[in-house]
C-alpha cells in the first residue's frame, strides 16, 4: 500500500510539473506573439504573428474586405496590407481578399511580398471568368475581355476602368457564394489607413445603419459633372430602370469612394441584371458598363430604399443649416479635404460636417489627391486639423503622404 502510495505521489508530482510547463510555456508564448505582432515586421522573411485568413471567420455572416489589384500595384497592395495590420485592432474580425489578373500576378506577389499574401485569400480574375453564368466562353479569359471590351468601342470609361468593375463584381459575388461573406467593404489598392481603428466597430455601425452616399447632381449648390451623369444613366439603362425613378434628380453614387455593401444584394443584383439580359453577367454590362457603387446604389434605391438611408450631398448638409458658400462637386473629397480657400465650406463648416454628429461623421474614408504635398501655402495644417478633430479613418484613393497619420 505504501509502496502504491509513493507512486501515485511521484504521477501526480510529474504531471503537475508538466501543466506547469505547458502553462508557463503558453503564457511566453502568448506574451511573444502580441509583442511581436504590435509592429510592422521588418523583413520579407518575418511573421505577422496574426492567424491567416483559413483560421478567420470564414461562415454566413462573415465581414470581408475586398482589394482589387494588378501588377503595377503590388507595391501600394503590399502597403495596405502593412499598414492594416499594424493599426488594426481587431484583424481577426474580417477576412481581406485581393483580386489579382490570372494565376502568374497571383504567384509572383507571393515571391515578391510573402508576408502580406499570408494575410491575404487571393482569387484571380482568370479563373473567376470561367464562371459560364458570370462570362461566355468568348470572354473566358482576361485576354479575350480586353479585346471583347476594345471591339464594343466604350466612350464613357477607359477599357481599364471597365475591367476594373468587373474584377470587383466577380470578386464579391464570389466571396458570398464560395465564401459566405455577407458584408464587404471594397478598398482600392491605393488606400492606406490613417489612425488606430476597429474593423468590428466599422461593421457593425454599416449593418446597424446602411447607409449610402450619394450626390444629387440637380441641385442648384452642385456643378454639373458630365461624366457622373453619363454613368449614372448607363447603370439606369443597365438595370432597366427609367430615370423618373431617382424622382426626376440626376444622382451619382460614387461620391468619395468610401463602399460599404450587402452581398447578399449584389448577388441578386447581378442575377436580375443577367435575367432581364439574357446573357451572362459579364457580357451583358460591357454594354452599360459602370462601377459597382453606381450600379449598386441605384439598385437599393429602386429595389430596396426601406433597407438603406440615402445621404445625399450637398442636400443634406444644407438641410442641416449649413450653406455652401459656393458650387460643390460631385465627388466631395474635393470640397472636404482640399487646400484652404478652395472649399466651398468653410473650416468651421467642415468641421460640423465631420464632426461629432455631422452629417458625414459616419463616413470613415476619404480621397486626398486633391490636397497637393505641395502648393497648398502651408495651409495643409488645416487638413491636418479636420483629420485629427473627425473619425476619418482611412485615405481611399491615390494617397501620397498629404497629411501625417495620427
Amino acid at each position: 500500500t505504501n509502496l502504491l502510495r509513493k507512486y501515485a505521489c511521484l504521477i501526480t508530482f510529474f504531471f503537475a510539473a508538466s501543466v506547469m510547463r505547458d502553462i508557463t510555456s503558453f503564457r511566453l508564448i502568448s506574451w511573444y506573439n502580441i509583442s511581436r505582432s504590435s509592429s510592422i515586421p521588418g523583413g520579407k522573411d518575418s511573421s505577422y504573428n496574426i492567424p491567416g485568413p483559413s483560421a478567420r471567420q470564414d461562415g454566413k455572416g462573415s465581414w470581408c474586405i475586398l482589394v482589387p489589384a494588378y501588377r503595377p500595384a503590388f507595391k501600394v497592395l503590399n502597403r495596405l496590407i502593412h499598414r492594416t495590420v499594424m493599426l488594426a485592432t481587431d484583424l481577426e474580425a474580417i477576412r481581406l481578399f485581393a483580386i489579382l489578373s490570372d494565376s502568374e500576378e497571383h504567384s509572383d506577389f507571393i515571391k515578391e511580398f510573402p508576408v502580406a499574401a499570408h494575410q491575404l485569400t487571393i482569387l484571380n480574375f482568370d479563373k473567376l471568368l470561367n464562371n459560364s453564368k458570370l462570362a461566355s466562353s468568348q470572354l473566358d479569359s482576361g485576354t479575350k475581355l480586353a479585346k471583347a471590351i476594345a471591339r464594343t468601342k466604350i466612350k464613357v470609361w477607359d477599357p481599364r476602368r471597365v475591367t476594373q468593375a468587373l474584377k470587383k463584381f466577380l470578386g464579391l459575388e464570389t466571396m458570398h457564394r464560395v465564401h459566405g461573406c455577407s458584408s464587404a467593404w471594397v478598398l482600392d489598392s491605393e488606400s492606406v489607413p490613417l489612425r488606430k481603428f476597429s474593423f468590428a466597430e466599422q461593421f457593425l455601425d454599416y449593418e446597424q445603419n446602411p447607409r449610402i452616399l450619394v450626390s444629387n447632381l440637380s441641385d442648384p449648390s452642385m456643378k454639373m459633372n458630365a461624366r457622373h451623369a453619363r454613368l449614372q444613366n448607363n447603370a439606369l439603362a443597365g438595370l432597366k430602370l427609367p430615370s423618373k425613378v431617382t424622382n426626376g434628380s440626376v444622382l451619382s453614387f460614387r461620391t468619395v469612394d468610401f463602399w460599404m455593401l450587402s452581398l447578399r444584394r449584389v448577388s441578386q443584383m447581378m442575377e436580375y441584371f443577367s435575367r432581364i439580359h439574357n446573357k451572362p453577367f459579364a457580357n451583358a454590362f460591357m454594354r452599360n458598363p459602370a462601377g459597382v457603387p453606381v450600379y449598386y446604389g441605384n439598385y437599393m434605391w429602386h429595389f430596396f430604399p426601406n433597407e438603406t438611408s440615402f445621404v445625399v450631398y450637398p442636400t443634406s448638409i444644407k438641410e442641416a443649416g449649413i450653406k455652401p458658400s459656393g458650387k460643390v462637386q460631385a465627388e466631395a473629397s474635393k470640397d472636404i479635404f482640399v487646400c484652404k480657400g478652395q472649399a466651398p465650406w468653410t473650416d468651421e463648416q467642415r468641421m460640423q460636417i465631420l464632426g461629432t454628429n455631422g452629417t458625414l461623421a459616419w463616413v470613415r474614408g476619404f480621397r486626398f489627391e486633391h490636397l497637393p504635398t505641395n502648393g497648398c501655402e502651408g495651409n495643409v495644417s488645416g487638413a491636418q486639423s479636420l483629420l485629427l478633430k473627425s473619425d476619418v479613418t482611412w485615405a481611399t484613393s491615390n494617397f501620397d503622404n498629404q497629411v501625417r497619420p495620427v
